[in-house]
């Protein structure tokens, strides 16, 4: 077997690219050998930046299998400009790509020569079915799927809702994230008296710390709980604490969001906004896809679940028998093949 070298971003800091790399070696390629660049690590030291830049010349010229895991669609581009200018297309021909984020098509859209270097690469994982559409304009076959998996072997079961309903929101604490739209939310729940709590776990956004700290501070029943050590604590059984996740996105590059799929392995329901894939993520049944994008349309999805007009207890069984779809294992069966060829 050749040789293997991934070349990708991994934790810290814990987000949606360095998490779904860091899963990929832990449960995708967990037993076979591979050597790892980490340009998170690279950034912070000259030499490793240095050392880990011979490795990647080495895996070209040497004819060694190339995984690529990086989130931006330029960087992306530059690294397989380089790795032609050295290895040409037979490098190019061992190379797979683990498609981050959903900018690569607006990216191959405004960059033509990114399509052509894209084509000679040996395949594409993309996160969902609806982004071979996407894709299809710039005539790329050379592509297969692979979701945002988990791993599926701690996933908890589902319970009975709690009273007053228990909120989760755990994702970056930014604005493009819909913090605003659940101070919003809850401004509706508090004139109606609705009772619930609100968590907000996740890493603030430095430019945004005083505007959510005041923010928070005017919710009794809101409370940051900061940002969760996914090393010692398992997150399915922290989210199962809850009755429903909250994902209000706008986020430009969201994607396969990992939060979205982790709650399916936690046994609650999600309720997202309208917004990339998340209609796809979150199927009729197995959670709430708000069309309207505002405080007053949560919080109106909040008080139905509340009432009972919404099943909870449907839709937490629906949003766990989901989570299969995203599951390691099963592609792993499928894909280990194709990956290591």
């Amino acid at each position: 077997m050749r040789k293997m070298i991934y070349i990708g971003e991994f934790p810290p800091p814990y987000g949606g690219v360095t998490t779904k790399n860091m899963n990929i070696k832990k449960y995708l390629l967990y037993d076979i050998e591979v050597s790892y660049v980490d340009l998170q690590r690279c950034k912070r030291n000259l030499l490793l930046a240095i050392y880990s830049l011979v490795r990647i010349v080495l895996a070209a010229l040497l004819k060694h299998r190339i995984y690529i895991g990086i989130g931006m669609q330029k960087r992306v581009y530059m690294l397989l400009l380089f790795l032609k200018l050295i290895g040409g297309k037979n490098a190019l021909s061992r190379t797979r790509i683990f498609v981050m984020a959903s900018t690569l098509p607006e990216y191959c859209a405004q960059n033509s020569k990114m399509v052509d270097l894209l084509k000679q690469c040996h395949r594409l994982y993309f996160e969902l079915e609806t982004m071979f559409e996407e894709i299809k304009p710039f005539q790329l076959t050379n592509y297969a799927l692979l979701p945002n998996c988990r791993n599926g072997c701690d996933a908890v079961p589902p319970h009975k809702r709690h009273t007053p309903l228990k909120l989760l929101f755990f994702s970056r604490i930014h604005p493009q994230k819909g913090v605003e739209i659940l101070f919003a939310m809850m401004d509706e729940l508090d004139k109606k008296n609705i009772a619930y709590t609100m968590d907000f776990y996740g890493p603030i956004e430095p430019s945004f710390v005083e505007t959510f700290q005041q923010g928070i501070a005017k919710y009794k029943k809101a409370t940051y709980k900061g940002t969760f050590d996914s090393k010692s604590d398992n997150v399915y059984e922290k989210m199962n604490e809850y009755d429903l996740f909250l994902l209000p996105t706008r986020w430009p590059g969201e994607s396969c969001c990992g939060a979205i799929i982790e709650s399916k392995f936690a046994g609650i329901p999600a309720v997202v906004s309208d917004w990339h894939y998340n209609s796809e993520l979150v199927s009729e049944g197995e959670g709430i896809v708000v069309k309207e994008y505002s405080g007053c349309a949560f919080a109106d999805v909040i008080i139905s679940i509340d009432e009972g007009n919404i099943s909870y207890d449907k839709m937490a069984e629906k949003a766990f028998l989901s989570r299969s779809k995203f599951d390691f294992a099963y592609y792993r069966e499928l894909l280990l093949n194709d990956i290591t060829i």
